[in-house]
């Protein structure tokens, strides 16, 4: 028998979900036991398996630690496993702390191959830990705030939030190599500055407390960036009630040389004019993904200076960038789920032709579109469903999160059956109330399996469109949606 190709090993051992399914694997068969060994260790979220391979370890207090010193040999038995993990993420508990001081008296890291790193700040500024963690493979690191959310989300001193200053520093220093760096909840008044010393890094994502830290000098400094591929910035204001997370970033007029050179993918909560002042810093035909952030406090009805102060004119900009991008762009998404179902129908009111305008532009420019996520107030028409699946051929992925709208007729289904050939997801919200065996008759070539949600009707009303529904689309599963709306329904297509 011929014996299996290493690569096809190591994708049946990808292929495995269960961990004990794969250690057994691994135990039973040499040919497996590398490949699934890997599989094994490539992440590890915790202490507790190193040390139960080491004979000098044991328990103190609920917690794992070491109770002798390690010899040469089991250091050997250690370094057999470690150098297959490449990510490291979590609290790494339950150990004793005591057991970080052991491990960095190491003359080289316990990790020598890894590549991702997401901590908790103040475990990542252990000295110890920089040390037994941090090789010359590192890659990416995510720094999450050590600090209670839910606690800092009521409070309004900034002292009290998170500082991931020293150990972005220290990043800067050791690891200048660094790829991706992701800062989850805190703040970071030197980070303009250590960006500086970072100059290979091609992703960038900040999600930081308060604007006060996302000035000109940051952005400034980010543009410069000569290798950045990803750029992802939202912040987090105190004054906004808990819940509602995002705040609009300011953003500064730019320098005049040429930045974002690289950028590809660009994930910014803003306001219309500061997406523009972006748009007005980077190469044409550039962006892939686009992913424009719109949060709005709860009940906050807007008056007409603030409707130009804090969203601009959004017809032009979605102009500017359907005109700029208009080649390169695959991936929209506009809008955000931050903000309260009380004050949609405001907004709705306000920003109608707003709204409308933006579609109709986005319709126009983007026939490029493979995918579009929607999660703003939007009037919903089966003319305008028919012109959406018209517009976008090439669309695979489509979701229209739209707020105040009714919900559209099965028969609009039938547009996308007709000219999206490549379409694998979507999300619209459909009527239940007129379905019937016609109404579906004429989806029928639609043959992908799908899930279909609906409202929470009369179990004969819920029975009746089953039945409907699988006389003629035997591939549709129903699932009850208790909180949705009666009379409604949401559609989701699954890849088959």
């Amino acid at each position: 028998m011929q014996a299996l190709d290493y690569d096809i090993i190591s994708v049946i051992c990808d292929s495995i979900e269960e961990r004990h399914s794969l250690l057994c694997l691994a135990l039973t068969s040499k040919t497996f036991l590398e490949p699934a060994l890997d599989n094994l260790w490539r992440e590890i979220t915790t202490f507790y398996p190193l040390l139960c391979v080491l004979p000098e370890a044991g328990e103190f207090n609920g917690d794992k630690t070491l109770i002798e010193p390690i010899t040469e040999r089991s250091w050997k038995r250690l370094f057999y496993y470690t150098c297959r993990v490449r990510s490291l993420k979590g609290d790494l508990c339950p150990v004793v702390p005591t057991v970080y001081r052991t491990f960095s008296v190491l003359e080289k890291p316990l990790f020598p191959y890894i590549k991702s790193i997401s901590l908790g700040n103040e475990l990542f500024c252990l000295r110890t830990i920089q040390e037994s963690f941090l090789s010359n493979t590192l890659q990416s690191v995510s720094l999450i705030s050590s600090l209670d959310a839910d606690i800092l989300n009521y409070r309004y001193d900034l002292a009290d939030s998170d500082d991931f200053g020293p150990a972005v520093s220290f990043i800067a220093e050791k690891v200048p190599h660094l790829r991706e760096l992701v800062m989850i909840k805190g703040k970071c008044k030197e980070l303009p500055l250590l960006l500086k010393k970072l100059q290979n890094l091609q992703s960038l994502r900040l999600y930081l407390y308060s604007r006060d830290f996302m000035g000109s000098s940051l952005l400034q400094t980010v543009h410069s960036l000569p290798n950045l591929d990803e750029l992802g910035i939202s912040t987090i204001d105190y004054r906004l009630s808990p819940g509602v997370a995002l705040a609009h970033l300011e953003i500064p007029t730019m320098r005049t040389t040429p930045g974002f050179l690289h950028l590809t993918k660009l994930d910014i909560a803003t306001s219309a004019l500061g997406l523009s002042e972006l748009l007005d810093n980077m190469p044409e035909n550039q962006l892939s993904l686009l992913v424009f952030r719109v949060s709005i406090p709860p009940s906050w009805i807007p008056t007409a200076d603030q409707h130009c102060e804090s969203f601009g004119d959004i017809p032009t900009v979605f102009s500017k960038f359907v005109v700029k991008q208009r080649v390169s762009l695959e991936t929209l998404r506009v809008g955000d789920r931050f903000y309260s179902p009380a004050n949609v129908l405001d907004l709705e009111e306000f920003y109608r032709e707003d709204w409308r305008s933006a579609m109709r532009i986005i319709l126009d420019g983007l026939s490029g579109l493979t995918s579009f996520r929607y999660d703003l107030p939007l009037r919903l028409t089966d003319d305008l469903v028919e012109v959406m699946a018209k517009s976008w051929p090439n669309i695979v992925e489509l979701e229209l999160n739209v707020h105040n709208s009714d919900p559209v007729s099965v028969e609009s289904l039938s547009h996308f059956a007709r000219h999206c050939s490549f379409l694998d997801r979507l999300c619209v919200p459909l009527k239940v109330d007129d379905i019937s065996l016609d109404s579906l008759e004429r989806v029928e070539n639609f043959c992908r399996p799908l899930v279909l949600g609906i409202a929470q009707v009369e179990e004969s009303r819920t029975r009746k469109i089953k039945d409907t529904f699988e006389r003629v689309l035997p591939w549709v599963e129903l699932e009850i949606i208790p909180d949705m709306k009666p009379g409604s329904a949401y559609f989701e297509l699954l890849v088959g």
